[in-house]
């Protein structure tokens, strides 16, 4: 194996790793072994990389989690995203109007991952922080972005299973999927009721370029499940102002 062939495997490896603790969070080193079939004895070895240059931090019953270094690395990323600057301001106003926790989130191939948010009240027991990421079948934003893909591309999203199972509410069947994804195109927004985190319930929205034409993101919003329930049409009109104003210029680019 040449130099580089050594090189680009030893980062594809500590990207699996990256990858294992941004959706689980703190893991020990036999859970990052067998959730991306490393050998231990390697994973020690990049924990340790990982560690010495900021990006890990190792907790005290020997587990580890991302470092708070990917935080500083996330604002300047987004910063850099044009398509997104000044959201957060609308993002504040949203949270400051609902009361609610308040996300922003871009899609992936098979998931959605939060580059922003403002915290609502009490709202400590959420599953989607910036960094973290939900997969398009499970929570308001991942759902809301599946129904806005094409249906071709959604059709091989569902039979990549098996998806992960967060309780007895993430839906899994992929009718069930398909049902939710058409009341979500019906209506405009998904709407999530304890399907990730009990007690908690969320409305997400698509956001695409005009005229439709391509999914760049999802604003989303959480809170007690039952405030959401009885709430939700006019926490969704609230989404589709803050969408409106993102998508005129003030919080996004052209979005083209």
């Amino acid at each position: 194996m040449r130099p580089e062939q050594e090189k680009a495997g030893v980062i594809g490896k500590a990207d699996l790793l990256v990858e294992q603790l941004a959706r689980h969070g703190e893991l020990g080193p036999a859970e990052l072994a067998t959730l991306t079939a490393i050998p231990r004895s390697t994973v020690y070895r990049l924990l340790e990389g990982l560690t010495d240059i900021g990006l890990v931090a190792p907790m005290p019953d020997g587990r580890s989690a991302l470092a708070l270094k990917w935080l500083h690395l996330a604002d300047a990323a987004r910063g850099g995203m044009f398509e997104w600057s000044g959201a957060h301001a609308i993002l504040e106003d949203l949270n400051k109007s609902t009361g609610q926790t308040v996300f922003l989130t871009v899609p992936r191939q098979t998931d959605t991952v939060c580059i922003d948010w403002v915290q609502g009240r009490g709202m400590d027991a959420l599953m989607l922080r910036p960094g973290q990421v939900l997969p398009f079948h499970a929570g308001a934003a991942g759902r809301a972005a599946l129904a806005a893909l094409p249906d071709a591309v959604a059709n091989t999203y569902l039979r990549s299973f098996p998806h992960k199972v967060f309780n007895a509410r993430t839906l899994t069947d992929p009718d069930a999927i398909r049902a939710d994804i058409a009341r979500t195109r019906e209506r405009a927004y998904a709407l999530s009721e304890e399907d990730v985190t009990f007690g908690i319930g969320a409305i997400g929205i698509a956001i695409q370029t005009p005229g439709h034409k391509r999914l760049i993101g999802c604003l989303s919003l959480a809170g007690p499940v039952q405030e959401i329930r009885v709430y939700q049409t006019d926490l969704a009109a609230a989404l589709f102002d803050a969408r409106r104003r993102l998508l005129s210029g003030r919080g996004a680019g052209a979005g083209t």
